[in-house]
């Protein structure tokens, strides 16, 4: 904290939860608390590169219906809510929780962004990667479309210098960080880079990255 640097612990639970079963919301507040007790307060729950259009038991079909994309934003909204809330209410300097919602790699307005629009907390923070998996280029009018199909500014994940893609496998992606427009962070509440593994070679973007944050508009590559 004295750097700076806020410590976010996240967890990937959607190949197996049941959003509606009581006792998996109670085990991913148990996981949490675990890490608040070591002084964590930031919390992240990924719901990328899951199949939402079946559910993993039955009591979901249940209580949300037919399985498939809208359902699968209320579910995930149900559970997601839960969790905003028992952090709220346990510990108040605790931040905002951080989602990444299945469909994360476009703006464009469908059924599941819609749902997440009308039933998730308007406080959880919503992860975003641009136009695409990974984008040429972000645009104030792209960011702009992101806000207005989930309801509320993103947080954008870019996927830059990240390496682990067909096109970019075993290269190091050490280009300045470019074609992100200035001015672009009126519309995000934040940005993060998707970095390599190789740790090092990543400074070059991410540097980058954290001067473009730093001033998007006087930001030169």
């Amino acid at each position: 904290r004295r750097n700076h640097v806020d410590f976010v612990y996240a967890i990937s639970p959607g190949p197996s939860v049941c959003f509606s079963d009581p006792a998996d919301a109670k085990a991913l507040l148990r996981k949490f608390d675990a890490f608040r007790a070591l002084g964590v307060r930031s919390f992240y729950v990924a719901l990328d590169d899951i199949e939402y259009t079946k559910w993993n038991c039955e009591r979901d079909k249940t209580t949300f219906g037919a399985s498939g994309a809208q359902a699968a934003g209320i579910a995930q909204s149900h559970l997601l809510n839960l969790v905003q809330a028992d952090l709220v209410a346990r510990h108040d300097a605790a931040s905002e929780l951080i989602m990444v919602p299945t469909e994360y790699y476009d703006a464009k307005e469908s059924p599941y962004k819609e749902a997440l629009r009308k039933h998730l907390d308007p406080k959880i923070v919503v992860q975003w990667t641009g136009t695409d998996v990974v984008p040429p280029a972000i645009s104030i009018p792209d960011a702009r479309a992101a806000t207005k199909a989930f309801g509320r500014k993103t947080l954008l994940w870019d996927n830059y210098p990240v390496n682990d893609f067909e096109t970019s496998a075993g290269r190091l992606l050490m280009a300045p960080y470019a074609r992100r427009e200035a001015g672009l962070s009126a519309e995000l509440s934040g940005i993060v880079s998707n970095p390599m593994n190789q740790e090092v070679p990543s400074r070059v973007a991410v540097m980058g990255l954290t001067a473009f944050a730093w001033n998007d508009t006087g930001y030169d590559a």
